[in-house]
């Protein structure tokens, strides 16, 4: 029987490391944004501008964590290791490279990166692909179980940012008021936009410890995705 030889196993550790850049490009962009917001009709940006900057910079960064799932997945399955040594245990043996790994997980032999499309937006979804491929679905399952409430919250603001459906709308609407633990139905008020929950303070959704940071919702995503990259890539 005739052995396909592999090539070295690929790395990890610089897909970490670009998604938190992308999380210092974000927070770079809102606090350049946020000192030049125009107030009682003084120069500067309105306030409107400040809150779609900030809207973006946070759409952005959930698009990146995305796709750090996605090229992390499918360099652990092809054997990857990071720096630290840390490499998952893998229930059925690596894929042969990183091309295998997209048709393992997708299903598909003739998948193609560049012309087909996995989703990484829910995080149960992902947790239950990590844990057909992985013992114990690690490193994804505790830490996307443990986020995911808040990684839920994060996906129907995102959605609203992007789009102006009634459904996008009413998701919205609920997560807003989820995060500030106010009942699903109050109001959010007059010309609300998911800007200006962003600049909100942080409160104990995001963990009892966050009050007493005084760092914004926006900051507080933030954070939670850099603990999660972390955790997923140590």
């Amino acid at each position: 029987m005739s052995i396909v030889p592999r090539g070295r196993p690929p790395k990890v550790d610089h897909i970490r490391e670009d998604f938190l850049e992308q999380i210092d490009a974000a927070r770079r962009l809102v606090d350049a944004v946020v000192p030049l917001e125009r107030i009682n009709g003084a120069g500067g940006l309105h306030p409107k501008h400040v809150f779609r900057s900030i809207e973006l910079a946070f759409m952005g960064v959930c698009a990146s964590w995305e796709d750090f799932l996605e090229a992390t997945m499918v360099r652990y399955l092809a054997n990857a290791h990071t720096d630290s040594g840390h490499r998952p245990s893998l229930r059925l043996g690596s894929s042969q490279d990183i091309a295998h790994s997209y048709q393992l997980l997708s299903g598909k032999p003739d998948y193609d990166p560049e012309n087909d499309y996995m989703t990484w937006t829910n995080p149960i979804a992902v947790t239950k692909l990590a844990k057909v491929f992985f013992i114990a679905g690690h490193p994804y399952a505790v830490p996307l179980t443990t986020a995911n409430d808040s990684l839920k919250q994060a996906v129907k603001i995102r959605n609203r940012i992007a789009h102006g459906s009634e459904l996008c709308k009413t998701q919205y609407h609920k997560a807003a008021n989820t995060i500030r633990r106010l009942p699903e139905d109050e109001p959010l008020g007059q010309g609300h936009r998911a800007g200006a929950l962003l600049r909100e303070a942080a409160g104990p959704f995001f963990g009892a410890a966050i009050p007493a940071a005084n760092i914004t919702v926006f900051e507080a995503y933030m954070q939670l995705f850099e603990r999660l990259a972390r955790s997923i890539v140590p």
